[in-house]
């Protein structure tokens, strides 16, 4: 409502600020109106905003409270619903759909429609009811209306207000024209509007409908302490029962400082404020503190208040207790976190800051971390700013990178933390390995043979062999694991032992590594026999292996950049394994034996032609000699067959012992034999492995 006549009490700069309390209604330009004053038909915002779109649509289903909605979607007061005139343009508040089921009190007329009118409108001259039927029937309709056009009519009491009540001089519900009516309201309630009314000629002065007993909040006690302000709608108000919506803005006198409790109250709906205003206490000199702000990166709290206000005096009763927690991602500089006031100073407060810290690093098998924090040994669990780390990499495990130093700053590592990865294709053990023929190795010389040993009979029988690729990954070939038509077998049978010399299951060996398969993967596509042995591959994941001298990775060449120059005509590799010797006796230490890479012509040349059509598909490779009597045999099954590096001999796995040619007493040992090309799997093992191509 303007109040000033050029409107400047009625602007967005004047209350565009004023906050609403949710069971008002906003303006646009600030100021705060009852909700039922939305979509009346009443410009109650100065800018018409309670009665425009968005907020008031012609199509919407529903009309503010205390409200109906007409047929053609206007709003009316559900007081002007069939009283006898016609307030909906489509008069859809005075028809026989709306009034016609109403029951009219014995004293009150009834229209034929169904709306009820004092009985002083019956033949009174003048059409009340909408339809004219007050006027049926009246012998002289102008000597009916000037009978009674001086007749003061009485006003009727019906109902009692909600949460309140009429007080009238009589007992009887029918109030003389003159007489006034008092409204009083229950406790914790007053009266909304008028509070006395009066009878002129059978009409309330003002309309008892304008008035209602609405809830109230305590009254804020008056202090010497205090200053309290109370606002509604934006307009200053007596603080004194104020009605919800009501707020109080609590501030504490000169010498005297806020603790506990809040400066801002709002009167909820439910009649209670919604928070405890502040104690204003009043300052003693060198007594008590005044809260900190929250420092950067943390905050304070108060032990025992549940609020923490920044700059707000803490009395000096009961012992104030500080207490400082760091944000995520920060850590305090030192272990106190608890600070007492003592007069009038937070003890050691100065000293606590939030520092940030770095992700943990702790040492494992392939990683030895060392940090250092201004020339002092510290942890590398949540370090703090600055620290100094030291990595490096244990036995068996490089990196690429140069400076092992690193150091924390704003949270990270920097530069970002290198990963150790184990060493590959190295031998520990010094052994001349490529020299013609087959004999026994070294203890540690081939350390990423594994054995592969099958239950029979109740005891572990060494049936094949397989290369380490990983810790945790051991490459092999399908056919150990199936029967000839590539049936996968009980992976439970099946034990892996790295770091093996003897055969022998049961050998006195001390640095043995034995395992059980996790997992089994064997190609999906293999079939054994019926299709040639094509496929003939395999990868058991087992709980990792420890790198030691015995026990190591070989290595695969993932872009194959060297895998041409090594299979080339007059080009050697390694096999390694517990094969049958040449007498057709069961190995009883690993053996090696250095073979020849043969190119597809010669082979198809002096292969068995049978054996060539049939098993050279084309994941093979040939190998070995002829007429020389040197040949992987029997249990060399999926093992590896390497080659060195010639600028570091560092040692790469190109095939897996796949076929040999056998004759009716065993191995046929002047024939070559056929190896799947481990390069035709490097994406499926890489899947398996979860190695990034």
């Amino acid at each position: 409502m303007v109040n000033c006549a050029d409107g400047s009490d009625e602007t967005k700069k004047q209350c565009g600020n004023s906050p609403c309390p949710t069971f008002l209604f906003k303006c646009n330009y600030g100021a705060c109106i009852e909700k039922n004053k939305v979509c009346n038909g009443e410009k109650d915002c100065a800018d018409n905003s309670d009665e425009e779109p968005p907020v008031c649509v012609k199509t919407t289903n529903n009309c503010a409270i205390y409200k109906y909605r007409c047929k053609n979607g206007e709003c009316i007061s559900d007081n002007e619903i069939c009283d006898g005139k016609k307030d909906c343009k489509d008069s859809s508040d005075e028809s026989e759909d709306r009034c016609g089921n109403i029951k009219c009190q014995p004293y009150r007329f009834r229209c034929a429609y169904g709306a009820c009118l004092p009985m002083s409108t019956r033949c009174n001259g003048k059409m009340d009811c909408v339809d004219g039927s007050d006027e049926n029937d009246c012998d002289n309709p102008d000597e009916v209306g000037n009978r009674f056009s001086d007749m003061k009519r009485d006003c009727l009491l019906l109902d009692q207000p909600a949460n309140g009540l009429y007080h009238t001089s009589g007992s009887s519900s029918r109030i003389k024209d003159g007489e006034q009516l008092h409204m009083t309201c229950n406790s914790n309630y007053s009266v909304w509007g008028s509070q006395l009314f009066q009878c002129d000629n059978g009409t309330w002065t003002p309309p008892l409908h304008e008035s209602y007993c609405r809830r109230t909040c305590p009254s804020l006690s008056t202090d010497p302490s205090h200053n309290i302000a109370c606002f509604f709608n934006g307009l200053p108000t007596a603080c004194e029962k104020p009605f919800e919506g009501t707020i109080a803005n609590v501030t504490c006198k000169d010498s005297f400082a806020p603790y506990g409790g809040s400066p801002s109250l709002i009167c909820q709906s439910n009649g209670i404020w919604n928070d405890e205003p502040v104690t204003c206490t009043q300052i003693v000199v060198g007594s008590g503190c005044f809260s900190p702000p929250h420092l950067p990166n943390g905050r304070y709290e108060l032990i025992h208040e549940k609020e923490y206000r920044e700059n707000a005096y803490v009395p000096p009763v009961p012992w104030p207790t500080l207490r400082v927690s760091c944000n995520s991602g920060y850590v305090l500089s030192n272990s106190k976190n608890f600070f007492a006031c003592d007069k009038g100073q937070w003890l050691m407060l100065n000293e606590s800051r939030c520092s940030h810290i770095c992700p943990s690093v702790y040492p494992t098998a392939s990683e030895n971390v060392q940090c250092q924090l201004e020339g002092r040994a510290v942890s590398c669990e949540k370090a703090l700013e600055n620290t100094r780390l030291e990595l490096t990499c244990t036995r068996y495990y490089k990196t690429d990178h140069v400076n092992p130093i690193f150091s924390c700053q704003k949270g990270e590592w920097q530069p970002p933390l290198i990963s150790c990865r184990p060493e590959c294709g190295l031998k520990i053990v010094n052994a001349e390995t490529l020299v013609m023929g087959g004999s026994s190795a070294v203890l540690g010389e081939f350390p990423w043979v594994v054995a592969i040993y099958r239950l029979e009979d109740a005891e572990n029988q060494q049936r094949c062999s397989g290369t380490l690729i990983t810790r945790a990954y051991v490459l092999s070939a399908a056919q150990c694991f199936a029967d000839y038509a590539g049936v996968i077998a009980d992976e439970s049978l099946y034990t892996l032992v790295a770091g093996k010399y003897y055969r022998d299951f049961n050998g006195n060996e001390s640095d043995t590594q034995v395992r059980q398969i996790r997992t089994l993967v064997v190609h999906k596509d293999y079939r054994g026999y019926f299709q040639g042995y094509r496929d003939d591959i395999a990868l058991i994941e087992v709980e990792p292996f420890a790198l030691t001298e015995t026990v190591g990775i070989a290595c695969i060449d993932w872009s194959s950049f060297h895998e041409n120059s090594d299979f080339q005509e007059g080009n050697f590799g390694v096999v390694a394994g517990w094969g049958l010797t040449e007498d057709l006796r069961d190995a009883k230490v690993l053996n090696k034996l250095v073979v020849p890479y043969v190119p597809l012509d010669t082979c198809k040349k002096n292969l068995d032609k049978n054996f060539f059509n049939k098993y050279y598909v084309s994941d093979k490779i040939c190998v070995g000699y002829t007429n020389r009597r040197m040949s992987v045999c029997g249990y060399d099954r999926g093992g590896g067959l390497y080659f060195p590096r010639k600028s570091d001999s560092i040692y790469f796995v190109r095939g897996i012992v796949s076929l040999i040619v056998t004759t009716e007493n065993g191995c046929n040992s002047n024939h070559y034999s056929l190896y799947t090309k481990v390069s035709r799997y490097l994406e499926w093992i890489a899947q398996i492995t979860r190695r990034n191509l």
